[in-house]
Formats: C-alpha cells, structure tokens, sequence
C-alpha cells in the first residue's frame, strides 16, 4: 500500500511538473478551446505538444480523472504567480477573499482551504476553520506513520500513546526544481553514480 502511495504521489508530481514547464513555455502552442469547455485545442502537429497540453490542463485540474481528491487542483497549493510554491502573503489574500466573499455567499469556497490543513483539524474534524498556520506561515499538514519502533509520549502523563502516525507542517515544495527519479527500486536514469540534477537548474 505504501508503494502504491508513493506511485500515486510520483505520478501527480510528474503532471505538475509537465504543468509547470507548460506554464513557464507558453509559446509551445495550445489555447482555450473558444467554447468555454475546458477542452485544449492544440496549434501544433508535433505529439510532444498533445503531453504539453495534458500536462497543464491536469495541473489545474480539481476533478482529476475523478480519483476522489479534496477539490484541489495542482495549481492551488503550487501556486504560478508564486514561483510554484505557497507563501504566506498569497495564502493571506486568498483567505481574505474568501472571507469577502462569504460576506455575500455563505457557501463560498477555496479549495486551499480544506479542513485537513487547519490548524484545529484533529480536535473538530471537518468542523476545522483556524487556518492560523496555512495564512500566516503558508505550512501545510503532511501526516507520516511512524515506524512500528516509534512511540509518541503524550505530555501530560510521560506515557507512550496508542498514535500510528504524526502531523508534520511543512512548506508547499515548488515544481520546477525537482530531480527526476525512477519508479520505486529503480535508479534514476543517468551514468552510474551521477549526482541527479534538478530540472531546468
């Protein structure tokens, strides 16, 4: 099962790095298609332009294939105008456009901001709204298990707890500067012994 996450995981970065080339190369041809349906209509003949537009249409893509994800595209977290990262001043803005436009839309919605990533989350659930770490800090919550020799204390009796896993917050990682590796077992490609070298520098 952890293989397979971790497939998973390599595979969305792989469309969000094709989507982020796409972003930065805009000259490699494709449009909107003019009927509004989200299609690409390409303007070149050459196959790698067919990967290109994929690429960047799954990048933005919040329903991706229907794989049941939280509403989230890509392109929310790992945010263009942002370098393809998150900071904290491009998380604040979006929060407080959210909250003016709740003002008039109670349902209003920012798929940056689900509850998983809310600083209250373990205590309230999907009832989660503080949002303190994600606007001030642009940290996300990355839940790790812990190996099975690994036992969290809880503080306030110095017993170990019953806790698989632990809450991690971290910075959203950009996309441009990832190295390429192989599937899981596999060498990256390259010499024997090459340092791998991040993508475009």
């Amino acid at each position: 099962m952890y293989k397979f996450k971790r497939s998973v995981i390599a595979f969305f970065g792989l469309l969000a790095l094709i989507g982020a080339i796409t972003t930065v190369m805009p000259h490699t041809g494709f449009a909107q298609d003019p009927k509004g349906n989200g299609a690409i209509q390409l303007n070149c003949d050459d196959p790698p332009c067919d990967a290109v537009a994929r690429g960047r249409a799954a990048f933005n893509d919040r329903n991706l294939n229907q794989l049941g994800g939280n509403g989230r595209s890509c392109a929310d977290c790992h945010m263009p105008s942002e370098g393809f990262q998150l900071s904290p001043a491009a998380a604040q803005a979006r929060f407080e456009a959210l909250q003016a436009k709740r003002e008039q839309n109670p349902n209003a919605d920012d798929p940056l901001f689900r509850p998983v990533d809310a600083d209250d989350f373990r205590i309230n659930g999907d009832n989660a709204t503080d949002f303190s770490n994600l606007v001030q800090n642009g940290l996300i919550r990355i839940t790790m298990p812990l190996p099975l020799n690994v036992k969290l204390i809880d503080p306030a009796t110095g017993q170990p707890t019953d806790e698989t896993t632990v809450d991690l917050w971290r910075a959203v990682m950009p996309v441009p500067n990832v190295a390429i590796t192989g599937p899981d077992g596999v060498a990256p490609s390259g010499p024997p012994g090459a340092a791998r070298v991040p993508i475009m520098g």
